[in-house]
């Protein structure tokens, strides 16, 4: 008997040789659409991004430190703001004790440190916030910018934008890092419209005494107007001498019945609307300070006295972001 037998090995070579070129089709195509596939961070990329989250949590959590390195009693301590010829640690944090090194209020963020912080010149800070690298014994300095935002603008402290460095570019490698914090602003005052005092009957301009060294912007806040719909706020006046509305001066928002945000002014008042007035540090020069309030179609009380603005002043706080961006 004859049998016949069938060599297949050719067969087989012929099926591999065609499934490695549809795989290396594959694999090319892969390659070519998804670039970023195979790609990891380097090395460089890993440290900017540890120095962003690293200085963000300095700057939130630290209160900073300060050193005369003399030995005596009490030179050294959290209240660097106060000492910047001996800057040893850069942070913003509120401190409770300036003896204590560390804070119990983190991401509090003090008005005094961020305002400090735009006298210090780019190379302390960029050395206090170890914003370099030593490379073959040279110094490497990043490029960086930290910011404190409200709505992507950076917050006012004093006459001043709370934002440090240069605008970053707008390229992919760059690392930034956010943290939610509350910002010191300045004072507050809150007041009803009924504990306003004028000078006089018939008068519109209500008065607050301001006194002693004023290192913060002042904001004075009005709810509870018993008012008709022709009542609108119109100027304010220092001593006697008019305000100009504007970045060197003062704002004036208001929040209007059902909103939960202050918008720019606009009139009119109505009954449940909430007038905030913020008047920057620098415009009081002198310790005994009047201010004038100036309405239309608004009945306040004669005085005296007069609302002593001290009487009701605290700490202000609002919620913010600071951002921290690294790159080369």
């Amino acid at each position: 008997m004859i049998s016949s037998m069938k060599d297949e090995s050719g067969q087989i070579a012929i099926d591999f040789l065609a499934g490695l070129a549809l795989f290396l089709i594959a694999l090319t195509f892969t390659v070519q659409f998804v670039p970023g596939l195979f790609s990891t961070i380097s090395s460089s990329d890993e440290d900017l991004s540890i120095i962003s989250y690293r200085t963000a949590t300095i700057l939130s959590e630290d209160p900073g430190w300060w050193d005369e390195k003399s030995g005596v009693p009490n030179s050294t301590g959290t209240d660097w703001e106060d000492h910047t010829d001996h800057v040893f640690r850069l942070g913003f944090a509120e401190d409770s004790s300036h003896q204590s090194r560390t804070t119990n209020k983190p991401n509090i963020l003090n008005y005094s440190k961020i305002e400090s912080t735009k006298g210090l010149n780019e190379d302390e800070i960029i050395t206090m916030l170890g914003l370099f690298d030593n490379i073959n014994g040279a110094r490497i300095e990043y490029e960086y910018n930290i910011s404190i935002l409200q709505n992507g603008i950076p917050v006012r402290i004093g006459n001043q934008t709370a934002t440090f460095g240069t605008q970053s570019p707008s390229r992919d490698n760059v690392f930034q890092t956010k943290r939610l914090v509350l910002v010191e602003k300045g004072e507050i005052a809150n007041f009803s419209a009924d504990d306003l005092k004028a000078f006089s009957s018939n008068d519109d301009m209500a008065i607050l005494n301001i006194t002693g060294t004023i290192e913060k912007n002042i904001i004075v806040q009005i709810s509870g107007f018993n008012v008709t719909n022709n009542t609108s706020y119109m100027n304010s006046k220092l001593n006697g001498d008019l305000l100009i509305q504007d970045s060197q001066n003062y704002s004036a928002y208001i929040k209007k019945d059902g909103s939960n945000d202050f918008r720019p002014y606009t009139d009119p008042i109505n009954p449940n609307d909430t007038l905030k007035l913020v008047y920057y540090q620098d415009i009081f020069n002198e310790t005994h300070n009047q201010l004038g309030i100036n309405f239309s179609e608004m009945n306040i009380a004669p005085g005296p006295p007069y609302i002593e603005y001290a009487d009701y002043a605290k700490q202000h706080y609002e919620k913010a972001e600071l951002v921290v961006k690294v790159w080369r």
